[in-house]
Protein backbone atom coordinates (compact mmCIF):
# COMPACT_ATOMS: atom_id res chain seq x y z
CA UNK A 1 0.00 0.00 0.00
CA UNK A 2 2.47 2.07 -0.80
CA UNK A 3 4.09 2.03 2.89
CA UNK A 4 7.75 0.97 4.03
CA UNK A 5 7.96 -0.03 7.69
CA UNK A 6 10.86 -0.72 9.98
CA UNK A 7 11.30 -3.98 11.98
CA UNK A 8 13.05 -2.75 15.53
CA UNK A 9 15.17 -4.96 17.97
CA UNK A 10 15.35 -3.98 21.52
CA UNK A 11 16.15 -0.43 21.96
CA UNK A 12 15.77 1.92 25.03
CA UNK A 13 12.00 3.20 24.96
CA UNK A 14 12.33 5.88 27.43
CA UNK A 15 14.69 7.75 24.52
CA UNK A 16 13.66 9.34 21.49
CA UNK A 17 14.25 6.90 18.50
CA UNK A 18 15.51 8.25 15.13
CA UNK A 19 15.72 6.47 12.09
CA UNK A 20 18.87 8.12 10.54
CA UNK A 21 18.06 9.51 6.79
CA UNK A 22 21.10 9.78 4.67
CA UNK A 23 23.29 12.97 5.31
CA UNK A 24 21.40 16.19 3.92
CA UNK A 25 20.62 19.89 4.96
CA UNK A 26 16.88 19.66 6.35
CA UNK A 27 17.13 23.92 6.21
CA UNK A 28 19.53 26.61 6.59
CA UNK A 29 18.79 30.22 7.02
CA UNK A 30 20.27 33.37 8.29
CA UNK A 31 18.84 34.97 11.64
CA UNK A 32 19.53 38.55 12.27
CA UNK A 33 18.80 42.17 11.02
CA UNK A 34 21.54 45.25 9.84
CA UNK A 35 23.68 45.14 13.40
CA UNK A 36 25.86 42.21 14.62
CA UNK A 37 23.60 39.40 15.72
CA UNK A 38 25.99 36.67 17.11
CA UNK A 39 24.53 33.19 18.33
CA UNK A 40 25.98 30.60 21.00
CA UNK A 41 23.89 28.28 22.39
CA UNK A 42 21.14 26.19 20.51
CA UNK A 43 18.42 23.21 22.10
CA UNK A 44 15.82 21.22 20.71
CA UNK A 45 12.46 20.32 22.09
CA UNK A 46 10.79 16.39 21.25
CA UNK A 47 8.95 18.09 18.65
CA UNK A 48 12.23 18.79 16.41
CA UNK A 49 11.81 22.84 17.03
CA UNK A 50 15.00 24.70 17.57
CA UNK A 51 16.01 27.31 20.14
CA UNK A 52 18.36 29.48 19.51
CA UNK A 53 20.21 32.08 21.67
CA UNK A 54 22.77 34.71 21.97
CA UNK A 55 23.22 38.36 21.10
CA UNK A 56 21.71 41.25 18.91
CA UNK A 57 22.60 44.71 18.51
CA UNK A 58 20.41 44.62 15.31
CA UNK A 59 16.90 46.76 15.97
CA UNK A 60 15.32 45.02 13.29
CA UNK A 61 16.18 41.96 14.58
CA UNK A 62 13.55 39.40 13.89
CA UNK A 63 10.67 39.14 16.37
CA UNK A 64 7.90 37.40 16.32
CA UNK A 65 5.67 37.93 19.85
CA UNK A 66 8.08 37.79 22.65
CA UNK A 67 8.19 39.71 25.77
CA UNK A 68 6.54 42.77 25.72
CA UNK A 69 7.39 45.13 24.70
CA UNK A 70 9.99 43.25 21.95
CA UNK A 71 12.59 45.68 21.40
CA UNK A 72 15.92 46.60 21.71
CA UNK A 73 16.98 48.34 25.23
CA UNK A 74 20.59 48.16 24.89
CA UNK A 75 23.97 48.21 23.34
CA UNK A 76 23.07 44.31 22.97
CA UNK A 77 20.52 42.59 24.20
CA UNK A 78 20.04 39.03 24.90
CA UNK A 79 17.56 37.24 22.13
CA UNK A 80 15.73 33.89 21.96
CA UNK A 81 14.00 32.74 18.82
CA UNK A 82 12.04 29.17 18.08
CA UNK A 83 11.76 27.98 14.84
CA UNK A 84 9.76 25.17 13.43
CA UNK A 85 11.09 22.33 12.87
CA UNK A 86 11.04 22.23 8.96
CA UNK A 87 12.62 25.87 8.81
CA UNK A 88 10.11 27.52 7.62
CA UNK A 89 8.97 30.13 10.14
CA UNK A 90 9.29 31.57 14.10
CA UNK A 91 7.22 30.10 16.49
CA UNK A 92 8.58 33.03 18.42
CA UNK A 93 11.33 35.45 18.47
CA UNK A 94 12.18 38.00 21.29
CA UNK A 95 14.85 40.23 22.74
CA UNK A 96 15.76 40.29 26.91
CA UNK A 97 17.76 42.45 28.27
CA UNK A 98 18.17 45.87 29.95
CA UNK A 99 19.90 49.28 28.84
CA UNK A 100 23.57 48.11 28.77
CA UNK A 101 24.89 44.75 27.47
CA UNK A 102 23.60 41.03 28.37
CA UNK A 103 24.37 38.25 26.22
CA UNK A 104 22.83 34.70 26.08
CA UNK A 105 25.62 32.01 26.16
CA UNK A 106 23.84 28.78 26.92
CA UNK A 107 19.79 27.60 26.53
CA UNK A 108 18.40 24.36 27.51
CA UNK A 109 14.01 23.21 26.77
CA UNK A 110 12.56 20.99 28.96
CA UNK A 111 9.46 18.88 28.39
CA UNK A 112 7.22 21.50 28.06
CA UNK A 113 8.99 23.62 25.86
CA UNK A 114 10.30 26.17 28.69
CA UNK A 115 13.52 27.47 27.53
CA UNK A 116 16.04 28.14 30.02
CA UNK A 117 18.47 30.90 29.28
CA UNK A 118 22.29 31.59 30.90
CA UNK A 119 24.65 34.31 30.27
CA UNK A 120 25.74 37.90 31.50
CA UNK A 121 24.98 41.24 31.93
CA UNK A 122 25.72 44.54 32.80
CA UNK A 123 22.53 46.05 32.92
CA UNK A 124 21.08 46.96 36.50
CA UNK A 125 17.68 47.14 34.84
CA UNK A 126 17.60 43.16 33.55
CA UNK A 127 13.93 42.31 33.72
CA UNK A 128 13.98 40.40 36.73
CA UNK A 129 11.15 38.79 38.39
CA UNK A 130 9.08 39.22 41.80
CA UNK A 131 10.59 36.04 44.42
CA UNK A 132 13.72 34.97 42.98
CA UNK A 133 17.37 34.67 43.80
CA UNK A 134 18.74 37.80 43.09
CA UNK A 135 16.60 40.55 41.78
CA UNK A 136 19.72 43.28 41.49
CA UNK A 137 22.64 43.65 40.23
CA UNK A 138 25.07 43.30 42.92
CA UNK A 139 26.52 46.18 44.45
CA UNK A 140 29.94 47.35 42.46
CA UNK A 141 29.71 44.62 39.91
CA UNK A 142 31.45 44.99 36.19
CA UNK A 143 28.78 42.34 35.34
CA UNK A 144 26.64 39.42 36.71
CA UNK A 145 25.22 36.62 35.42
CA UNK A 146 21.56 36.08 34.53
CA UNK A 147 19.18 32.89 34.13
CA UNK A 148 15.84 33.00 33.26
CA UNK A 149 12.65 30.66 31.99
CA UNK A 150 11.04 31.69 29.36
CA UNK A 151 7.44 30.25 28.83
CA UNK A 152 6.64 28.00 25.78
CA UNK A 153 5.34 30.65 23.59
CA UNK A 154 7.74 32.71 24.45
CA UNK A 155 5.65 35.97 25.69
CA UNK A 156 6.57 36.19 29.34
CA UNK A 157 9.58 35.16 31.86
CA UNK A 158 8.63 32.45 34.25
CA UNK A 159 11.45 33.74 36.19
CA UNK A 160 14.83 36.18 35.76
CA UNK A 161 17.25 36.41 37.92
CA UNK A 162 20.74 37.54 38.36
CA UNK A 163 23.23 35.75 40.30
CA UNK A 164 27.12 36.53 41.20
CA UNK A 165 28.95 39.05 43.57
CA UNK A 166 31.02 42.26 43.22
CA UNK A 167 33.13 41.34 40.59
CA UNK A 168 32.48 39.87 37.36
CA UNK A 169 30.92 37.10 36.71
CA UNK A 170 29.82 35.12 33.20
CA UNK A 171 27.30 32.13 32.52
CA UNK A 172 28.72 30.15 29.82
CA UNK A 173 26.77 26.72 30.17
CA UNK A 174 22.92 25.41 31.37
CA UNK A 175 21.58 22.23 31.66
CA UNK A 176 18.40 20.79 33.19
CA UNK A 177 17.49 17.99 35.47
CA UNK A 178 14.43 16.12 35.52
CA UNK A 179 12.56 18.85 38.10
CA UNK A 180 13.29 21.53 36.71
CA UNK A 181 16.34 22.76 38.36
CA UNK A 182 19.10 24.58 36.29
CA UNK A 183 22.65 24.06 36.49
CA UNK A 184 25.17 26.83 35.24
CA UNK A 185 28.73 27.18 35.13
CA UNK A 186 31.18 29.77 33.67
CA UNK A 187 33.63 32.26 35.79
CA UNK A 188 33.76 34.75 38.46
CA UNK A 189 35.90 36.82 39.56
CA UNK A 190 33.86 38.23 42.57
CA UNK A 191 35.11 37.18 45.85
CA UNK A 192 31.59 36.98 47.16
CA UNK A 193 30.19 35.08 44.63
CA UNK A 194 26.81 33.33 46.02
CA UNK A 195 27.70 30.30 47.90
CA UNK A 196 25.87 27.61 49.71
CA UNK A 197 25.62 23.61 51.01
CA UNK A 198 28.49 24.47 52.36
CA UNK A 199 30.41 24.50 49.07
CA UNK A 200 32.69 22.16 47.99
CA UNK A 201 35.68 25.09 47.55
CA UNK A 202 34.37 28.21 49.45
CA UNK A 203 36.42 31.15 47.86
CA UNK A 204 38.06 32.53 44.84
CA UNK A 205 41.45 31.01 44.00
CA UNK A 206 43.14 32.43 40.90
CA UNK A 207 44.75 36.01 40.37
CA UNK A 208 41.66 36.50 37.56
CA UNK A 209 39.07 34.59 39.10
CA UNK A 210 37.76 30.92 38.72
CA UNK A 211 35.05 28.27 37.67
CA UNK A 212 31.81 27.61 38.97
CA UNK A 213 28.97 25.90 39.24
CA UNK A 214 26.07 26.40 40.62
CA UNK A 215 22.31 24.30 40.65
CA UNK A 216 19.13 26.71 40.86
CA UNK A 217 16.07 25.29 41.82
CA UNK A 218 13.05 25.23 39.96
CA UNK A 219 11.71 28.44 40.75
CA UNK A 220 14.57 30.50 40.42
CA UNK A 221 13.88 30.99 44.26
CA UNK A 222 17.11 29.38 45.60
CA UNK A 223 20.37 27.99 45.17
CA UNK A 224 20.09 24.26 45.84
CA UNK A 225 24.17 24.35 45.72
CA UNK A 226 26.81 26.73 44.67
CA UNK A 227 30.43 26.44 44.39
CA UNK A 228 33.89 28.09 43.05
CA UNK A 229 35.83 25.07 40.76
CA UNK A 230 39.87 26.16 40.15
CA UNK A 231 42.96 26.09 41.30
CA UNK A 232 45.28 28.57 42.72
CA UNK A 233 46.96 30.16 39.26
CA UNK A 234 48.99 32.98 39.93
CA UNK A 235 48.85 34.50 35.79
CA UNK A 236 45.38 33.20 34.93
CA UNK A 237 41.90 32.32 36.22
CA UNK A 238 40.59 28.79 35.31
CA UNK A 239 36.71 28.37 34.03
CA UNK A 240 33.52 26.44 33.73
CA UNK A 241 32.88 26.21 30.02
CA UNK A 242 29.77 23.69 29.69
CA UNK A 243 27.59 21.50 31.50
CA UNK A 244 25.43 18.22 31.37
CA UNK A 245 23.70 16.52 34.00
CA UNK A 246 22.55 12.90 34.08
CA UNK A 247 19.80 10.86 35.17
CA UNK A 248 20.55 11.07 39.16
CA UNK A 249 21.41 14.66 39.02
CA UNK A 250 24.69 14.51 38.79
CA UNK A 251 26.42 17.52 36.94
CA UNK A 252 29.06 16.73 34.92
CA UNK A 253 31.83 19.87 34.30
CA UNK A 254 34.61 20.52 31.56
CA UNK A 255 36.64 23.58 30.95
CA UNK A 256 40.19 24.89 31.27
CA UNK A 257 42.22 25.41 34.40
CA UNK A 258 45.96 27.22 34.97
CA UNK A 259 46.58 25.70 38.02
CA UNK A 260 48.34 22.91 39.08
CA UNK A 261 46.65 22.75 42.30
CA UNK A 262 42.99 22.11 40.32
CA UNK A 263 41.59 19.80 42.62
CA UNK A 264 41.99 16.12 41.33
CA UNK A 265 40.21 12.95 43.12
CA UNK A 266 42.33 9.86 43.90
CA UNK A 267 42.52 7.50 40.80
CA UNK A 268 41.16 9.44 38.70
CA UNK A 269 42.31 9.56 35.02
CA UNK A 270 44.98 12.28 34.84
CA UNK A 271 45.79 13.86 38.87
CA UNK A 272 48.76 16.09 37.46
CA UNK A 273 48.52 18.93 34.91
CA UNK A 274 50.79 18.41 32.00
CA UNK A 275 50.82 21.86 30.92
CA UNK A 276 50.48 24.58 34.17
CA UNK A 277 53.93 24.66 34.84
CA UNK A 278 55.04 26.53 31.76
CA UNK A 279 51.66 28.92 32.16
CA UNK A 280 49.01 26.67 29.69
CA UNK A 281 46.45 25.20 30.46
CA UNK A 282 45.24 21.25 30.43
CA UNK A 283 40.85 20.69 30.40
CA UNK A 284 39.33 19.69 32.98
CA UNK A 285 36.47 17.30 33.69
CA UNK A 286 34.56 17.38 36.85
CA UNK A 287 31.74 15.36 38.11
CA UNK A 288 29.64 16.86 41.43
CA UNK A 289 27.43 14.86 43.21
CA UNK A 290 23.40 15.53 42.69
CA UNK A 291 23.42 17.21 46.54
CA UNK A 292 26.70 19.29 45.53
CA UNK A 293 28.69 17.64 48.35
CA UNK A 294 31.02 15.70 46.74
CA UNK A 295 33.22 15.05 43.58
CA UNK A 296 32.35 11.79 41.94
CA UNK A 297 35.69 12.47 40.36
CA UNK A 298 37.94 15.45 38.70
CA UNK A 299 40.46 15.09 36.31
CA UNK A 300 42.61 16.62 34.35
CA UNK A 301 42.60 15.98 30.51
CA UNK A 302 46.18 17.26 28.60
CA UNK A 303 49.23 17.46 26.80
CA UNK A 304 51.89 19.16 27.29
CA UNK A 305 50.89 22.46 25.62
CA UNK A 306 47.35 24.79 26.14
CA UNK A 307 44.04 22.42 26.33
CA UNK A 308 40.65 23.36 26.98
CA UNK A 309 36.78 21.47 27.41
CA UNK A 310 34.80 23.94 25.45
CA UNK A 311 31.66 20.84 25.37
CA UNK A 312 30.63 17.89 27.32
CA UNK A 313 27.76 15.30 27.03
CA UNK A 314 26.99 12.27 29.09
CA UNK A 315 25.12 9.14 27.58
CA UNK A 316 22.65 6.93 29.95
CA UNK A 317 25.09 4.79 31.00
CA UNK A 318 27.44 7.91 32.84
CA UNK A 319 29.80 8.07 30.23
CA UNK A 320 31.04 11.33 29.63
CA UNK A 321 31.76 12.85 26.45
CA UNK A 322 34.08 16.27 26.26
CA UNK A 323 34.59 18.32 22.80
CA UNK A 324 37.45 20.43 23.12
CA UNK A 325 41.01 22.38 21.49
CA UNK A 326 44.36 21.40 21.98
CA UNK A 327 47.79 22.65 20.93
CA UNK A 328 49.43 19.17 22.51
CA UNK A 329 51.05 16.79 20.04
CA UNK A 330 51.02 14.31 23.39
CA UNK A 331 47.35 15.18 24.18
CA UNK A 332 46.10 11.88 25.26
CA UNK A 333 44.90 9.65 22.46
CA UNK A 334 43.72 5.63 22.68
CA UNK A 335 44.63 2.91 20.31
CA UNK A 336 42.11 2.29 17.44
CA UNK A 337 40.72 5.65 17.80
CA UNK A 338 39.95 7.84 14.45
CA UNK A 339 42.83 10.33 14.56
CA UNK A 340 46.04 9.97 16.90
CA UNK A 341 48.12 12.16 15.53
CA UNK A 342 48.39 15.64 15.81
CA UNK A 343 47.30 17.67 12.79
CA UNK A 344 48.81 21.08 13.15
CA UNK A 345 48.56 24.47 14.64
CA UNK A 346 45.52 23.55 16.73
CA UNK A 347 43.33 20.61 16.97
CA UNK A 348 40.21 19.39 17.98
CA UNK A 349 39.73 16.49 20.40
CA UNK A 350 37.11 14.11 21.69
CA UNK A 351 37.10 12.44 24.61
CA UNK A 352 34.83 9.56 26.17
CA UNK A 353 35.59 8.59 30.03
CA UNK A 354 33.95 5.83 32.08
CA UNK A 355 31.38 6.65 35.15
CA UNK A 356 34.31 6.96 37.14
CA UNK A 357 36.77 9.21 35.41
CA UNK A 358 39.28 6.04 36.09
CA UNK A 359 41.96 5.12 33.35
CA UNK A 360 41.88 3.82 30.64
CA UNK A 361 40.07 6.01 28.33
CA UNK A 362 36.79 4.49 26.15
CA UNK A 363 38.57 6.54 23.72
CA UNK A 364 40.09 9.61 22.62
CA UNK A 365 40.88 11.21 19.40
CA UNK A 366 42.07 14.66 17.48
CA UNK A 367 40.21 15.54 14.99
CA UNK A 368 41.80 17.98 13.08
CA UNK A 369 43.69 19.30 9.78
CA UNK A 370 47.18 21.08 9.05
CA UNK A 371 45.94 24.46 10.13
CA UNK A 372 44.02 25.90 13.15
CA UNK A 373 40.45 23.56 14.62
CA UNK A 374 38.94 23.86 17.40
CA UNK A 375 35.57 22.38 19.03
CA UNK A 376 32.55 24.47 20.13
CA UNK A 377 30.10 21.69 21.54
CA UNK A 378 29.53 18.13 21.59
CA UNK A 379 25.90 16.19 21.55
CA UNK A 380 25.34 12.15 21.60
CA UNK A 381 22.80 10.09 20.44
CA UNK A 382 20.60 7.57 21.73
CA UNK A 383 23.41 4.62 19.86
CA UNK A 384 26.26 6.70 21.46
CA UNK A 385 27.13 8.21 18.29
CA UNK A 386 29.01 11.79 19.00
CA UNK A 387 27.94 14.66 17.34
CA UNK A 388 30.91 17.72 17.31
CA UNK A 389 30.65 21.35 16.03
CA UNK A 390 33.00 24.18 15.68
CA UNK A 391 35.26 26.09 13.77
CA UNK A 392 38.27 25.08 11.04
CA UNK A 393 40.81 27.11 8.65
CA UNK A 394 42.40 23.45 7.70
CA UNK A 395 41.59 22.75 4.14
CA UNK A 396 42.19 18.92 4.63
CA UNK A 397 39.72 18.89 7.93
CA UNK A 398 38.71 15.16 7.73
CA UNK A 399 35.54 14.83 5.83
CA UNK A 400 32.98 12.31 5.36
CA UNK A 401 29.77 11.80 3.47
CA UNK A 402 30.31 15.72 3.23
CA UNK A 403 27.51 18.07 2.33
CA UNK A 404 30.58 20.74 1.90
CA UNK A 405 33.10 19.21 0.30
CA UNK A 406 35.75 21.91 0.39
CA UNK A 407 36.69 25.08 2.53
CA UNK A 408 34.75 28.11 1.41
CA UNK A 409 36.37 30.75 3.17
CA UNK A 410 39.42 31.24 5.26
CA UNK A 411 37.56 29.33 8.14
CA UNK A 412 34.44 27.74 7.88
CA UNK A 413 31.93 25.67 10.38
CA UNK A 414 32.03 22.10 10.58
CA UNK A 415 30.02 19.29 11.96
CA UNK A 416 30.84 15.54 12.57
CA UNK A 417 29.63 12.69 13.63
CA UNK A 418 31.98 10.32 15.29
CA UNK A 419 30.72 6.23 15.81
CA UNK A 420 30.21 4.93 19.33
CA UNK A 421 33.92 3.29 19.22
CA UNK A 422 35.37 6.53 18.53
CA UNK A 423 37.28 4.81 15.24
CA UNK A 424 35.49 6.38 12.52
CA UNK A 425 33.71 9.35 11.12
CA UNK A 426 29.77 8.83 10.58
CA UNK A 427 29.93 11.87 8.68
CA UNK A 428 31.92 14.82 8.35
CA UNK A 429 31.29 18.44 6.92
Amino acid sequence: NNQVSFELGSYDRSRELVIDPSVSIAYSAYLGGSAEDDSYGIAFDGSGNAYVTGETASRNFPFVGGVTPNTLHGTFNAFVTKIAANGSSLIYSTYVGGTATDIAYGIAVDASGDAFVAGTTTSTDFPTTSGVFQKTLAPGAAANAFVFELNPTGSSLTYCTYVGGGGSDTALGIALDGSGNAYIVGQTSSSNFPTVNPPLQGHVTGSTGSGFVTKLNSSGAALVYSTYLGGSSVSRGDLAGAVAVDSSGRAYVTGQTFSATFHTTTGAFQTACGSCTSGNSNAFVTVINAGGTAYVYSTFLGGNALDAGDGIAVDSAGDAYVAGTTTSSNFPTTTGAFQTTYGGATDAFVTKLNPTGTAPLMYSTYLGGSALDSAGSIAVDGSNNAYVVGATFSSNFPKANPTQSALNGPSDAFVTEINSAGSQLVFST
